[in-house]
Parts: C-alpha cells; sequence; structure tokens
C-alpha cells in the first residue's frame, strides 16, 4: 500500500508566500485552510479547503477528509487572526503545538497580562469594561498609562493618557469603533469550549502603567525543546518618539544599537515568556521596553512571525526566516550567520487626520533615493485614511538601507518629518 505524502497545513492565506514555498521545498504537500480563496493561491497549495475555518462543525468536518490523504506533520499560522485556530486545529489532529490556552494568551493582551504577572517584567496593569473602572486604574497606576484594544495589532486602538479627559475621550473613542473592526481579530472564540475564561475582546479593555524608554523586539522559534534567536534585536521608534501625536511605529532599525548585555536580557525575557505560556512549533515575536534603569518590560509576546521580520532579516542578514520557520517546526537544526551585512530600516506613514486621500507630497523624491527600496502606497486616491490610534492602517511603507546605524536612523527620520499625505 502506497505511503500517504507528508503534508504541512496553513491557516488562512492573505499575501505571505515564502513560508510555503519552503516547505514544497522541503518535500512537504501544503494544504490551505481558509475563510476565502485570495488570488494566487491555487499555484501555492496542493489542497485548499474554503469555509468557515472559526466553526468547530466546520473543523470536525475537514479533518477526516485530510486524513484519507495526508500525513499532516505540522500547522503553521502566518497571521495573528488564526494562531488559536492554529493551535485548536493541532490538538485534533494529536500535533505537538503550542496549547490552545497558550495560544489564547499570545491573542489576547488581558490574558497574557494574568499569565506573565509573576515575571518582573510584566507591566503593571488593570482590566476594565466600564468607564468608572478605566478611572480607578488610571488614578492607581500613577496617572500616566495606556489604554489598549486587548487583541488589535500594529498599534490600533492604541491611548497614551496622562490626563482625566483624554481618558474618557479615548475610552468611548474605543467603545464606539470597536464593534466595527475586523471580526477575525475580535473573535471571542466560543466554539472552542474552553474550560477557561476568555475575556471578550468587544467588551473587556487594558490599561498599563506607561513605562519610559526605547522599544525593541526580538525574533525567535520556538521547537520541543530549543529556542532560537535571530541574530539582533530590532529597535523601535514609535510615532511618540519622534513628536507625533498617534500611536504607531513610526520606523524599527535592524540591527540594533543597544547594549550586548540589553539583547541578552531581553532575549532571556522573550525565552520566559515562551516557557511560562507553552509555546511550541511556532514563531515568538516579542515587544518590550528597555528602561532608563537598564531594565526589561514587556509590552507582548505574539505567537506568530512580526509582520516585516522576513523582510528585515533578508536586508540586514541574508536570512529566510520563513525558511527557518518551517525547518524548526518540522525538527531541521537551524544554522544561521551572525554578522549583518547591512541595516535597514522599515518605515510607515500615517495622516495627522482622518480624510480622503490624495496624494503623497515628496515622493517622487522618495522614489529616486537610490538607499530606499520595496516602497509601496497601500490607499487608493478618495479612499478614507486617517491616524494609527483610530484604526486606520499605514498609506506608505518602504525600507531605507544603509552601512551605518546612524546614516539610517537620519534618512528614516528624515522622511518621517518630510513626506507628508495629502487629503481631500
Amino acid at each position: 500500500m502506497q505511503r500517504k505524502p507528508k503534508a504541512l497545513i496553513f491557516i488562512g492565506f492573505r499575501s505571505k508566500r515564502k513560508s510555503i514555498l519552503s516547505a514544497r521545498e522541503e518535500g512537504y504537500k501544503t494544504i490551505l485552510l481558509t475563510r476565502k480563496i485570495l488570488p494566487g493561491a491555487k499555484k501555492l497549495f496542493n489542497l485548499i479547503i474554503e469555509d468557515n475555518i472559526l466553526d468547530e462543525e466546520v473543523i470536525k468536518k475537514i479533518i477526516p477528509l485530510i486524513k484519507k490523504k495526508y500525513r499532516v506533520k505540522g500547522i503553521i499560522s502566518n497571521y495573528e487572526h488564526y494562531v488559536v485556530a492554529r493551535s485548536y486545529l493541532a490538538w485534533y489532529f494529536s500535533i505537538p503545538s503550542t496549547t490552545v490556552y497558550g495560544a489564547c494568551c499570545s491573542r489576547n493582551k488581558a490574558m497574557q497580562r494574568h499569565a506573565l504577572k509573576y515575571m518582573k517584567e510584566n507591566i503593571d496593569f488593570r482590566t476594565i469594561k466600564t468607564e468608572q473602572e478605566a478611572i480607578k486604574a488610571f488614578n492607581k497606576l500613577g496617572k500616566d498609562v495606556f489604554l489598549k484594544a486587548i487583541a488589535g495589532i500594529k498599534s490600533r486602538f492604541i491611548f497614551h493618557i496622562t490626563s482625566l479627559p483624554d481618558l474618557k475621550k479615548a475610552f468611548q473613542t474605543i467603545k464606539k469603533n470597536i464593534s466595527d473592526i475586523d471580526e477575525d481579530l475580535y473573535n471571542d472564540y466560543n466554539y472552542c469550549d474552553f474550560n477557561f475564561k476568555y475575556p471578550n475582546p468587544k467588551s473587556t479593555f487594558l490599561i498599563e502603567k506607561a513605562e519610559t524608554g526605547s522599544q525593541i523586539t526580538t525574533l525567535a522559534l520556538a521547537s520541543k525543546h530549543t529556542i532560537w534567536h535571530a541574530p539582533s534585536a530590532c529597535d523601535v521608534y514609535t510615532a511618540k518618539d519622534i513628536g507625533i501625536d498617534d500611536s504607531y511605529l513610526a520606523f524599527r532599525i535592524l540591527p540594533s544599537n543597544k547594549p550586548k548585555e540589553a539583547i541578552k536580557a531581553a532575549k532571556k525575557t522573550t525565552e520566559t515568556a515562551i516557557r511560562i505560556l507553552g509555546l511550541q512549533y511556532c514563531p515568538a515575536h516579542s515587544e518590550m521596553i528597555y528602561t532608563k534603569d537598564k531594565q526589561i518590560k514587556m509590552i507582548e509576546i505574539a505567537s506568530r512571525m512580526g509582520g516585516y521580520r522576513p523582510r528585515m532579516y533578508k536586508e540586514a542578514y541574508g536570512l529566510n526566516v520563513n525558511k527557518l520557520l518551517v525547518s524548526s517546526i518540522i525538527g531541521k537544526e537551524i544554522k544561521t550567520r551572525k554578522r549583518p551585512i547591512k541595516y535597514v530600516s522599515l518605515n510607515e506613514i500615517f495622516p495627522k487626520k482622518e480624510g480622503l486621500f490624495q496624494s503623497i507630497h515628496n515622493l517622487q523624491e522618495l522614489q529616486q533615493d537610490k538607499n530606499i527600496k520595496d516602497i509601496k502606497v497601500q490607499v487608493q486616491e478618495d479612499e478614507m485614511v486617517g491616524p494609527a490610534k483610530i484604526n486606520y492602517a499605514p498609506v506608505l511603507q518602504f525600507l531605507v538601507f544603509g552601512s551605518t546605524y546612524n546614516q539610517v536612523y537620519e534618512k528614516s527620520l528624515y522622511y518621517q518629518k518630510n513626506l507628508t499625505i495629502n487629503l481631500k
């Protein structure tokens, strides 16, 4: 009897292709479970099942169909939206993976704060549902806080609050708009039949004590017993850092210029969080604050690849981290270079207010700059755009590269100040 081919399942597909191609290069069949088939998917996958993959009855129905044809060896989600579904499906297939609880903690900021509460690197926090609870938490935490949605990504619905009027305004904004956003991100996962409490992202919010310092991120790949860390952390400069009143991450620079001790501490903190949450056979993307007194504070850790890390590590180190991800999931040893090739910065540009997109002032200068690549204008004329803190996506992305840290820092800062979004 002919043996069934080995396969890797991918949960959801939007635009990230490299891990899929890497799986095929390793001799694995590729299976896609998706709610909607997007252009280009049919060329990448051997089997595509289009259905409501966040429904328990659908999951139970498709598992026998897959088992009949393939030997499933691993399950990958390249997107924050599906990390819980990934672990839930792995449980049904009896495939080693992060537990459903651990996946929920990596997806839900309130659960994560509670799970990591005994780490000294965890930030002081309160979960709240009402404006009165928000006011009480604001006063308890020193009147310098962040109000956050507990299931968002990319700086959306994050407000830095230092006054009571601003707190009330931010709370009303988040309450008013939270029900209109991406259902996959703000799902409460009732279908999983949890035996633990999962705070509803549409009615529960997080208030955290504001920590001062500089932000850094790390990338790790967690297997069963081993954790691989990318060669360097990535430095992050927020909109606030460069004098812009918004919540987005203006630019990130790789490699980091932080002291070796800080990078080591950041990696150790990431590793501790991975162990506590039981993350395995998945990436771990950590965001942290390096405080003025040289301490590490954990902002959050996600059990998926950071959105820009593959592009940045490819440019800076020549690493194909998507290929490394597949290697970690199928049990291959990971060996990589540790010396950077160059410095790279990834930039995002947002408008300062809400309106209809018209054009980008100084875009031609950016396009003619020899140290700029991967310019992506992500909106169309007359499309509604606005600040990140009220749930808008970036209008423009691009990479800056150079031979020194200061070179890419100064150029990133220049374009952050001189690229202007014109609105109608």
